[in-house]
């Protein structure tokens, strides 16, 4: 249906909505004045819309029903472009007209579906009035198809992606991203250009196996840049770091877990994608270091995957640290923080906290004492701070 067809076919619904309601209003208005004894309904009725008539009718449980209710609801959706309401007694009404009448309304939701913004979610909607039987005799293939793909990106953009602010937290309905992986065998992540999203981000488990499947058949494809498999891996890796790391999983060693796992995305590592995911928790793990006793030994896990000059790797690592935590130095002693990662300025930083920890804090002598190879190398001055600690990887 083109736009053109779609647009006789408002006029055509529009005309209809205006028969049906027109018809039932006499009797709704005296049904209300039956119902509300004394009480006249709403002055002025003639003055109403058409549409406004429709849903007052339709709102009052007591006066609609069978397929009087079904035809002006679905009337009512189309005239609304709200797709999304338009099957929901279609079921019920398709025995009760013509085969020429159901291809009609099917057809106006359909156009409804797929001409409405991403956000709307048209795409999405339609395999699942395919897979419910509802619309299944209107979808063709090639619809299913195109329908399978848009619908993939139109979720993976609202639930599974960041945003310039940070992740889109909204509950993910998994029930219709399960519908969608019904039909993952005509998901094609080669046409995924079409609709580029934001950034990925794994969540609840996501991405699965079925994922990693349509990724693998993309990647056979050969028609995909690195770049471009580097940006689909990127949740699995995300996946598999929040796998590495999940401190209710004790049967895990995160670094042989990272090392047997990040293999067969050897060829895609060193992408934009992958290494602004790496950096990310890299640095969330510095800045967190009272959150987890791990979280040094966490940074240590990513440390080895990141591709970038060391003297990046340091002011990464130096500009990570949270300077605002009063536990910053206590914390950085008792992880063994690695001296080489901080560069001249934040050695500096963290020398003179320590004298200040000397100086003021004479209760956690004993931690100072305990560690004091660690302070002895630290306090060593050559004009420059910790130059004296610059080689060693835990000081």
């Amino acid at each position: 249906m083109n736009d053109s067809d779609y647009n006789k076919g408002i006029e055509r619904v529009q005309k209809t909505l205006d028969e049906l309601v027109e018809s039932s209003w006499t009797r709704f208005v005296e049904h209300r004045n039956e119902k509300y004894t004394g009480m006249r309904f709403s002055a002025h009725t003639e003055d109403r819309s058409t549409m406004e008539k429709a849903k007052a009718m339709l709102s009052d449980t007591g006066f609609l029903d069978g397929p009087e209710k079904w035809k002006m609801d679905l009337l009512v959706a189309i005239s609304e472009k709200v797709f999304y309401h338009g099957t929901s007694f279609f079921g019920e009404l398709n025995p009760l007209i013509s085969q020429e009448e159901r291809a009609f309304y099917a057809n106006m939701l359909i156009h409804d579906a797929r001409t409405q913004p991403p956000k709307q979610m048209g795409y999405k909607w339609l395999v699942e009035q395919y897979d419910n039987g509802k619309l299944k005799d209107f979808i063709d293939h090639d619809l299913l198809v195109e329908s399978v793909n848009r619908g993939f990106w139109e979720m993976v953009s609202e639930y599974l992606s960041y945003t310039e602010n940070g992740r889109i937290m909204a509950v993910v309905p998994w029930k219709s991203y399960e519908v969608l992986m019904k039909y993952s065998e005509h998901l094609d992540f080669t046409k995924y250009r079409e609709c580029w999203p934001e950034r990925l981000c794994n969540r609840d488990n996501w991405p699965g196996k079925d994922y990693a499947k349509v990724y693998d058949r993309a990647k056979a494809s050969g028609t995909l840049t690195t770049k471009e498999l580097g940006f689909l891996a990127s949740p699995m890796i995300g996946r598999i770091i929040n796998a590495a790391f999940n401190p209710m999983d004790v049967d895990v060693e995160p670094e042989s877990f990272m090392e047997a796992n990040m293999k067969r995305f050897a060829d895609v590592l060193n992408t934009p994608a992958i290494q602004n995911l790496l950096k990310e928790v890299f640095s969330i793990c510095i800045n967190s270091l009272s959150n987890e006793e791990d979280n040094i030994y966490n940074a240590k896990v990513i440390e080895p995957y990141l591709r970038m000059a060391y003297s990046a790797k340091r002011n990464l690592a130096s500009s990570s640290i949270d300077r605002k935590d009063v536990w910053l130095i206590d914390n950085m002693i008792n992880g063994r923080f690695p001296v080489e990662w901080l560069n001249e300025e934040a050695k500096e930083y963290v020398q003179s906290k320590i004298v200040k920890t000397i100086d003021e804090n004479h209760g956690k002598i004993s931690l100072l004492t305990k560690n004091m190879d660690y302070i002895s190398d630290a306090m060593k001055s050559g004009g420059t701070g910790w130059t004296a600690c610059a080689s060693s990887s835990e000081p």
